[in-house]
């Protein structure tokens, strides 16, 4: 059966290849690459996989497609593998697994782990009764750990309720760690959901400390890491970047200077509730206005910053 589904799939990335680049794929190269698709080092280590072999795909809560970094990596491996075969032959090798009289995925297909891992945790704030609809994600990260056959996705979110900031005139805030344990059960592209941990507090780091008495090991590393930009997806909040404009000679600057001594100003995350604020305050049209101008400017700072 391993062999069949695996042959198909070949195929399918040898004829994918012919027709959309004009590139001819020899088997023996189609099968290695469709094995690295699947998260092996080789076609002998997929065939070799006894306990969580591809067979059992119909089996997976979760499809993840297998990052480009290795599959690129097994390219430069192979011997004699055309020059200019793109890398994203992905479709190619996964169109047997839709086929309607023999389908082999019955879930939904993952870029990678972290998107996964962001909407387990949107599903289970959702199942939070505590959890209010209008709380924004001011703070979010994702870190990922293998250890044999388990993977752990540790969700890092800091929440800010915009209302309750607004009328108490302090940022009300909420962390909240998950951490969501799968087990491969089909290749390394297939999982189901072993068990999943969640934790929260008054702030992201009084969570991540009661997490870590559970998950030491992962939580202590996204902690203490060097590389903290790569777990912390952190971009400068609207008063953060507004700060840096008081030095500029124009209404911008004259709001940012406002914003500096003004001794309640909160930390929102809406030009709605920034424009009730200032209204609440009683501000001239001017100063709305200026407002509303120095949203749209920082919205596109933060596009610049992370483009689609």
């Amino acid at each position: 059966m391993e062999l069949e589904i695996t042959k198909k799939c070949a195929d399918s990335l040898r004829s994918f290849a012919q027709n959309n680049y004009g590139i001819q794929l020899k088997s023996s190269h189609a099968h290695e690459l469709v094995a690295a698709y699947f998260g092996y080092s080789s076609r002998a280590a997929l065939l070799a996989d006894t306990k969580s072999p591809i067979t059992n795909l119909r089996q997976a809560e979760f499809v993840v497609l297998t990052p480009t970094a290795p599959i690129k990596e097994r390219c430069n491996e192979l011997n004699g593998l055309p020059e200019n075969l793109p890398h994203e032959l992905v479709e190619g090798v996964y169109l047997p697994l839709y086929d309607e009289n023999d389908k082999w995925i019955l879930t939904q297909v993952w870029p990678n782990l972290e998107e996964l891992g962001k909407v387990l945790a949107d599903e289970h704030a959702n199942l939070n009764p505590y959890h209010s609809p209008f709380q924004k994600i001011q703070r979010q990260g994702v870190k990922v750990e293998f250890e044999n056959d388990l993977v752990g996705i540790v969700v890092f979110r800091e929440y800010i309720n915009p209302g309750l900031t607004l009328a108490s005139g302090k940022n009300v805030v909420r962390g909240v760690v998950d951490v969501f344990n799968l087990k491969r059960v089909a290749g390394h592209i297939g999982y189901v959901q072993e068990n999943h941990f969640s934790t929260e507090a008054e702030t992201l780091d009084a969570a991540i400390m009661k997490m870590g008495d559970v998950y030491s090991k992962i939580i202590t590393s996204a902690q203490n890491s060097t590389h903290a930009e790569s777990v912390f997806e952190s971009e400068p909040t609207f008063t953060e970047w507004l700060k840096k404009q008081k030095n500029r000679d124009s209404p911008l600057g004259d709001l940012a200077m406002d914003m500096l001594r003004d001794k309640t100003w909160p930390t929102l995350s809406t030009l709605e509730t920034y424009r009730d604020y200032l209204h609440s305050k009683n501000a001239s049209w001017q100063t709305v206005q200026t407002l509303e101008r120095a949203w749209k400017s920082y919205k596109a700072f933060l596009a610049r910053k992370n483009p689609a």
